[in-house]
């Protein structure tokens, strides 16, 4: 996500690496169980509201869910905005703040505090494009985006002002700041190494790129720990996942242009694995690896050695697939690379989105495909990390309504899935912003909302023990059953 330059390079400058083109994949085998994992159950008191507010499962409960999402659109499309009109949400702001919640797909680069983009910009010379907030709000960082790459274009200035080591701390402890102070107990922050890092005397090494990402975010949760105990919140707790890129060029960083003078361009996956087994080992809160970028024409099997690398040092994986791109994508990520975690994913129920060339050698229809594939991901308890507002911003077939968006679907197909943030500041919103945007939109209930939190905890990729996880996650959902009780949320009211 970081690769900002990618949409004004030419074609041909990119593939730096031995691609593959994407190839048509056989339908999936039948999996060994025999049904899809049931969510948890509810808290007695919690449960009892769900089933009255928005009704159980069947064809008559979604056919009313269906006309409900059809009655937003018709108001005004009331949550198509991007203005946090917290007054229209299904749930008020105030629980969604008071909620304990999760982070998993948070990038630092497309996080930072834009008066702090500014003030580091003045400091190192980067040239912005305005140097107010409102300019760069109206230039850069818009309420919404014609495509992909018009979002990703203020990476290049985000990038810039972060390759300095104290700048890049300052963001971290920030970005960790802000979220703790929403109650967010558990976040993951993100980021390519590769992009920040420079060869040349007083640069950072991509190493040293993860130390300062780590003293910052540690520091934020020190200072927010009290508080957090205070209230009686679980955490608050950090990870980090370290990015690979799917495609790139020399422009996009000194590292990317020195490991191409070197002729070492296919090593680049593997050199960021490497970084990241070696912070992990030295005790930093690095615990996983991410594939992001384009996936159009960039493969994710092309980087099946480096995730073998972490597969094998047993460090978590996640990739970008789905994204722009079918339901195929999703397919390699799950099969070459051994995740655990999906992000995005949100073409994985569209048979419309596979590439024609796949759908020509499917020994099933489309729609079979995919059907086949969600279900695998569901049975295998795979995690899809939702990002809805990002979403929005970058899907044209929305429309500008998330009310269009495939949520609903995925949680009625019973996928686990989890509400991130993505770009706090590309997309100019945080962990509550997105809760309450995505719950009103799928019409999600009591239960879904409770179910939704908690997946985010039970999916996280923490740096303790599995017995510290446990615990945290233990303490998570008798926080989250505290809130929506003060709420209404109780047995007793119906």
């Amino acid at each position: 996500r970081g690769a900002a330059l990618l949409a004004a390079l030419p074609r041909r400058s990119l593939p730096l690496l031995p691609l593959q083109p994407l190839l048509p994949l056989p339908p999936l085998p039948s999996p060994p169980l025999p049904h899809p994992p049931r969510a948890a159950p509810a808290a007695p008191g919690i449960a009892a509201r769900c089933g009255a507010q928005a009704g159980g499962g069947g064809v008559g409960a979604m056919a009313m869910r269906a006309a409900a999402r059809t009655a937003l659109r018709g108001r005004g499309r009331a949550t198509r905005g991007f203005s946090s009109e917290s007054d229209g949400w299904l749930f008020s702001e105030r629980m969604l703040r008071e909620l304990p919640k999760s982070d998993l797909h948070c990038h630092l680069d497309g996080s930072l505090r834009l008066p702090t983009l500014v003030e580091l910009a003045r400091d190192q010379g980067v040239v912005l494009p305005a140097y107010s907030e409102d300019g760069l709000r109206a230039l850069v960082f818009r309420d919404k985006y014609a495509n992909l790459g018009e979002y990703l274009q203020g990476f290049a200035y985000t990038t810039a002002v972060l390759r300095d080591a104290s700048a890049l701390e300052r963001a971290a402890f920030e970005l960790g700041e802000d979220a703790f102070a929403e109650n967010v107990a558990h976040l993951e922050v993100r980021l390519a190494p590769q992009l920040l890092a420079d060869p040349a005397p007083g640069g950072m090494t991509t190493l040293e790129v993860l130390r300062n990402v780590d003293r910052g975010l540690r520091a934020a949760a020190a200072a927010a720990g009290p508080a957090a105990a205070a209230a009686g919140l679980p955490g608050p707790s950090f990870s980090i996942t370290a990015c690979m890129m799917r495609a790139w060029a020399p422009e996009f960083s000194p590292w990317f242009a020195e490991l191409t003078r070197l002729g070492a361009a296919s090593s680049a996956s593997e050199a960021v694995v490497a970084d990241a087994i070696a912070a992990r080992d030295e005790g930093l809160a690095v615990v996983a690896v991410d594939l992001a970028g384009d996936e159009h024409g960039y493969p994710a099997v092309d980087h099946q050695h480096a995730f073998d690398a972490a597969h094998k040092a047993t460090l978590m994986k996640t990739c970008h697939a789905g994204e722009a791109h079918g339901a195929e994508s999703i397919f390699q990520a799950v099969t070459s690379l051994h995740v655990e975690r999906i992000g995005h994913g949100f073409n994985i129920l569209n048979p419309a989105m596979l590439a024609p060339k796949t759908v020509r050698k499917l020994s099933v229809s489309p729609e079979a495909y995919v059907h086949n594939l969600a279900e695998y991901i569901a049975r295998r308890g795979i995690t899809l990390e939702v990002c809805p507002t990002s979403n929005l911003q970058t899907m044209p077939s929305l429309d500008n309504d998330l009310t269009r968006h495939s949520f609903r679907d995925m949680l009625d197909h019973g996928l686990a899935v989890t509400v991130n943030t993505d770009n706090r500041l590309v997309s100019r919103t945080d962990s509550t912003t997105e809760l309450g945007r995505i719950s009103t939109a799928a019409q999600l209930s009591p239960q879904h909302l409770r179910e939704v939190v908690l997946q985010g905890f039970r999916s996280a990729f923490v740096s303790g023990s599995v017995r510290e996880k446990v615990d945290f996650v233990r303490a998570a959902e008798k926080q989250v059953d505290r809130v929506m009780e003060k709420h209404g949320y109780t047995a007793g009211q119906l």
